[in-house]
Order: structure tokens, then C-alpha cells, then sequence
């Protein structure tokens, strides 16, 4: 996790250029309004901070948890006094007190190969556990791969784990399936929706194809993959949302 950690310290001054504004995040925020609706909610991995802000701005007590000095410094110029906020390791994080939910954003557990920790803070029955996690397969990504002949790129996600690299630092990806995350989770948590994020549709690193019309005309079908359990997980990332029944 230091890797990671030291990797986000260089990124926090530009982060928010391509994730503040980011759709994906407007969708993940649809989903997640539905279920996380009042008390105390805790972010883990919160970046910079603007899921933090959109919840507290709906009511909820947020605590936000990042590895990264730097995406804490930024989140306090945003939040000031409105959220809770700490520097540490998500993965060791406890609290005597319990919160009605957990959120976690743009694939921050892929970082940590095991999801059982996530057992150990304390929920109130009932409470919503939401989780977005990079897919094991990005169907248009894999297309454009291809296209270019960039054959080992096409089917890397189908590995459990990767090496990935951000800003000089290296580090392990891991791929978790629905069924590893229900594994990990135990049985006292409850599948209750799966969605995908971007099938057929572009992740910001690739919305300069958008420019080509056949990729506006897959948007329906994005959609509908999206909607669907069983298309969703194939996806660029997918959003799970899971609940305590204790």
C-alpha cells in the first residue's frame, strides 16, 4: 500500500482535473443515492474528497478515510469542518462506533487482495455496504485493444492479479468477482444490485473516440449491458451494493 500511497501523494494536485467532472462518478452517485439515505456513512479511500462532499451535502455524517496526505490535504480545502477526515490505512481503519453505511469509490479495495477486513467495521443491521470494483473484462476497451494488435492488453483483466504503474510507482491490481466479494464478505452480507459503469460506453482516457459516430450509437446498448446482473460485472467497473442483516 505505500506504493500506492506514495503514487496518489503525486497525483493529488491533478486528480480532481479528470475525476471531479468525471459522468462515471454522476453515475455511481445515482446508484448510491438510493441506498445510502441518513446517519453516518464512512469513505474509504475517498480521494480528494468529493464523494465526501456530495453525501454531506445530503445529510449524512461522513467519515473519510484515505492512505494519501496529499488526497486528505485537498479534501479539507473542500470540506473544511464538514467531514470527519483521517490519513491511514482503510484495511486496519476501526471505530467504537458503528455507521448506518460503508462507501467505497473508483476501485479503491482493488488495491488489497482479500475484502474480509471489510467484515471487521462495524455496520448496523441494515446498513448498506456499496463497493465500485474494476471488472474483470471492458468489452470496448478489449475491442480498441485489439484493433491496435495490443493482443496481451486484451484479455489482461481475466488474470486475478496485475501489475500496474502510476506515476513512476508499481503495484498490484487485483481483480475481484462478484463471487470473491460475496466470499469474502460472508454470509452476513446480502447482494441487493449490481450496475455497471461502462461497457460499450468510453472511461475518460478514451473519450476522444466519441468523436466517431458508432460509439454514440452504442450507448443504448451500454445502457441495457449495464442494467442487466449478469452483463454488469462485465464491465470497466461495476458498482455492488451489499447489505448487513447481521
Amino acid at each position: 500500500m505505500s506504493l500506492v500511497r506514495g503514487a496518489n501523494d503525486r497525483q493529488g494536485e491533478i486528480y480532481d482535473e479528470f475525476f471531479v467532472d468525471s459522468r462515471i462518478r454522476s453515475d455511481v452517485w445515482k446508484f448510491a443515492d438510493r441506498f445510502l439515505i441518513k446517519g453516518r456513512l464512512l469513505d474509504l479511500g475517498c480521494g480528494t474528497g468529493e464523494d465526501a462532499l456530495h453525501f454531506t451535502q445530503r445529510g449524512l455524517e461522513v467519515t473519510a478515510i484515505d492512505i494519501s496526505p496529499a488526497m486528505i490535504a485537498r479534501l479539507k480545502l473542500k470540506c473544511g469542518e464538514a467531514v470527519r477526515y483521517e490519513v491511514g490505512d482503510m484495511c486496519s481503519y476501526g471505530s467504537d462506533k458503528p455507521f448506518d453505511a460503508v462507501f467505497s469509490n473508483f476501485s479503491a479495495v482493488n488495491y488489497v487482495s482479500s475484502l474480509e477486513w471489510l467484515r471487521r467495521i462495524p455496520l448496523l443491521p441494515g446498513g448498506y455496504l456499496v463497493l465500485v470494483t474494476l471488472g474483470r473484462f471492458y468489452p470496448l476497451g478489449a475491442a480498441i485493444f485489439l484493433l491496435k494488435g495490443q493482443l496481451r492488453r486484451v484479455t489482461h483483466r481475466l488474470q486475478s492479479t496485475i501489475e500496474g504503474s502510476l506515476d513512476g510507482s508499481t503495484f498490484t491490481v487485483h481483480y475481484h468477482s462478484l463471487n470473491k466479494i460475496r466470499h469474502d464478505l460472508g454470509p452476513s452480507f446480502e447482494l441487493k444490485h449490481v450496475a455497471g459503469l461502462r461497457a460499450l460506453s468510453t472511461t475518460p482516457d478514451l473519450r476522444h473516440l466519441e468523436r466517431f459516430g458508432v460509439i454514440r450509437l452504442l450507448r443504448p446498448i451500454d445502457a441495457w449491458w449495464c442494467a442487466h446482473r449478469l452483463t454488469a460485472v462485465i464491465s470497466d467497473q461495476f458498482i455492488s451494493v451489499w447489505q448487513f442483516v447481521g
